[in-house]
């Protein structure tokens, strides 16, 4: 503002006080008051014949600007994504802004104008901005939503091949998974993040792997798990197979004119067989001659020896020479598809080695028994009604579900009729 002068008389010199502790000594003042209040103006006027003072009281009013309070508003890019969420926060708010406050919704906060801000915990989070100046303040809010990642299922397993039984470790590496649903392919299933399983039986199997977490479920991971028969390999024609239900897989090899056969099952009796067969075709009458020359004592009733069927069914007709642990030999057959076994007994103190031999006449089938191969004692005949092809080979049984049995033949010997 500008003061003007109006003393009269002959006057030389002024001096102003503007009532903020400022003065002036120019005639006709300019004066800029920075504060609100209410300020006494005073003139001192000078001239040759002295000075006087006019004073105004409470002269000069200046109140407080009348700025508005500033809009709170921003900028949030993304606002939703997956953890961890990197949140670009740009303050666009209006108006003069004398401190800013965000609220970024995890207790975390900020007064810069540009914040980048990093969800790591999925959730939804209300990201407030204030913005203050001496008019007041404002405050706006944004929602931004972050979803867990989802889990990604992955493993390894060691070994994926080998013979059975094979133990196959199954490490677990998923990403972002709190549990784990494992198939693996054999009927067994585990939900243990590092699981083992060993597989029993031969044959090729897909174990796979679901992994679950806060984000959801995976999509399948699968590896294919090789499992062989043990000892495999046969000289032709001879083939071998687990007869009936068994619990663990049967195989057999041959070496240096023996062979050695490994087979569980739970016993060649009753309705149904249970065991491992090494055999070929025989067609018509003949015989099978075989030395028994170990047997492993799973149980007394465990059986190693010779025997004609008549098919490949658990059920079928057919008559065996074995040897057992504790009970010597035993002449059993069943000459009826199905029906029940029937047993006579040989030598009850024969052990391993010991000789056996089948033969087959027409349905007439004989057993025999020897200590030495070379003079062969009659354990005793039944006339069975099988068709003229048929199965003859080795046969083993541990009468032990959850063990193999190891037995060695050697100077195996079929005679074709």
């Amino acid at each position: 503002m500008t003061f003007a002068n109006s003393s009269t008389g002959n006057v030389t010199g002024w001096l102003w006080n503007f009532g903020d502790g400022t003065t002036s000594a120019d005639k006709n003042p300019s004066k800029a008051y920075s504060n609100a209040g209410t300020y006494t103006v005073s003139l001192t006027a000078t001239g040759p014949g002295g000075s006087n003072t006019a004073t105004k009281t409470g002269y000069i009013s200046v109140s407080k600007p009348t700025t508005p309070a500033p809009s709170a508003s921003f900028n949030a890019t993304p606002t939703s994504g997956v953890a961890s969420l990197v949140v670009t926060l740009i303050d666009t708010s209006t108006g003069i802004i004398a401190s800013r406050l965000w609220d970024l919704g995890d207790g975390t906060t900020s007064t810069t104008p540009k914040v980048s801000k990093t969800y790591s915990a999925a959730g939804t989070y209300a990201v407030k901005l204030t913005v203050t100046n001496a008019s007041g303040s404002t405050t706006t809010t944004k929602t931004i939503s972050v979803t867990a990642i989802a889990p990604v299922a992955n493993f390894s397993a060691t070994p994926t091949s080998g013979t059975a039984p094979l133990k196959v470790e199954f490490s677990d590496s998923s990403t972002n998974a709190t549990s784990w649903s494992w198939n693996f392919g054999d009927g067994n299933t585990s939900t243990l993040q590092n699981p083992s399983n060993t597989y029993l039986k031969a044959g090729t199997f897909t174990a796979s792997l679901i992994a679950s977490g806060p984000g959801g479920a995976s999509t399948v991971k699968t590896v294919t798990i090789t499992v062989k028969a043990d000892n495999t390999v046969l000289p032709a024609p001879w083939l071998q197979k687990d007869i009936g239900t068994v619990n663990l897989a049967g195989s057999a090899g041959y070496t240096n004119g023996a062979y050695t056969i490994k087979g569980a099952g739970t016993d060649i009796w009753g309705k149904s067989d249970s065991f491992h067969f090494v055999y070929q075709s025989l067609t018509g009458d003949g015989t099978i001659v075989a030395r028994v020359s170990g047997l492993t004592n799973t149980n007394a009733w465990a059986k190693s020896g010779v025997m004609i069927r008549e098919s490949l069914d658990s059920n079928a007709r057919h008559a065996m020479v074995a040897l057992t642990p504790s009970y010597g030999v035993a002449f059993q057959r069943r000459a009826v598809t199905a029906g029940l076994s029937a047993h006579t007994a040989g030598t009850v103190a024969a052990k391993a080695p010991y000789w056996v031999k089948l033969v087959r006449s027409g349905n007439v089938f004989t057993a025999y028994q020897s200590a030495n191969g070379t003079t062969w004692t009659k354990v005793g005949s039944a006339t069975i009604n099988m068709i003229t092809n048929v199965y003859v080979g080795l046969a083993l049984t541990s009468h032990n579900a959850t063990v193999l049995n190891t037995t060695t033949l050697n100077n195996v010997v079929i005679t074709r009729n």
